[in-house]
């Protein structure tokens, strides 16, 4: 039996819940009732190496580093992200989890769109419990504030990169990191490893604190139009390492004239 839990979030009621064709019933049973005593929901997934949830955050990071290297700040990306309904930026996030724990990508280094995780990493910025991450921690139960030692890191990757930035509206940063939300979320959808929509919505509000508002990702993405998601992705996909163009799913609903709520039955 996997059951799976996400750190950081003070209100996760949630448990991602998978168990494979040699799974007895007493074990299932057992797991069960031990998620109804921590009182979660539970979200049934098949077993696979990644969570729901873990997989979302990916695609929401990818698309902050993207439009951190395309131009865009650090607290812009982040205020922009609460603001949507968000218990933290995508920076901010990070520091709470600890950028060892944070199961960010490996071997993009020094690709578009791999972002500067490795190099914080390497000169001991690991987030909140060391005081120093993105954001600089001068006092217990603070927030963080910018430190200009991390922008020179930005600038300095943007540098080797040869980017020539610009400025992006909140509302850029949020409809890439919607869309690269709800692409990650179509291709668990593919393989098998979430059942519906819906099923990621849950992990989205109830799992990762997304605000109740949001609706979680895919009934954001079906708000946003998933005409409008497919062309963001396929942007991003043009210049990072990490995001990969619309999967098949979407192209699909578009041609059906369907949304993502139409497959939660």
């Amino acid at each position: 039996v996997g059951m799976r839990f996400f750190p950081g979030i003070k209100k996760n009621r949630l448990v991602e819940f998978s168990v494979t064709e040699k799974t007895g019933p007493r074990a299932v049973a057992t797991a069960r009732a031990l998620a109804r005593k921590l009182d979660r929901l539970i979200v049934e997934t098949a077993p696979g190496k990644e969570a729901i949830g873990t997989r979302i955050m990916e695609a929401l990071h990818a698309a902050a580093d993207l439009s951190l290297e395309d131009g865009a700040r650090i607290p812009q990306i982040d205020a922009a992200l609460k603001d949507w309904g968000l218990p933290f930026g995508s920076f901010a996030w990070r520091d709470v989890i600890g950028l060892k724990r944070h199961s960010g990508p490996r071997g993009v280094e020094g690709f578009r769109g791999g972002g500067i995780d490795a190099v914080l990493a390497s000169v001991g910025r690991l987030g909140i419990s060391t005081g120093r991450g993105y954001y600089l921690y001068r006092q217990r139960g603070k927030p963080g504030v910018l430190d200009p030692e991390v922008e020179q890191m930005v600038e300095a990757d943007r540098v080797a990169k040869k980017i020539r930035i610009r400025s992006l509206s909140d509302g850029e940063v949020r409809a890439r990191c919607v869309a690269a939300m709800a692409g990650a979320g179509a291709q668990l959808l593919v393989e098998g490893v979430a059942k519906r929509p819906a099923d990621i919505d849950m992990v989205a509000v109830h799992g990762l604190g997304f605000a109740r508002r949001t609706g979680g990702v895919m009934f954001a993405a079906d708000l946003m139009g998933l005409e409008r998601v497919s062309q963001v992705l396929s942007e991003m996909a043009r210049d990072s390492a990490r995001i990969p163009p619309p999967p098949s799913m979407i192209q699909d609903l578009l041609k059906s004239g369907q949304g993502f709520s139409d497959l939660n039955g």
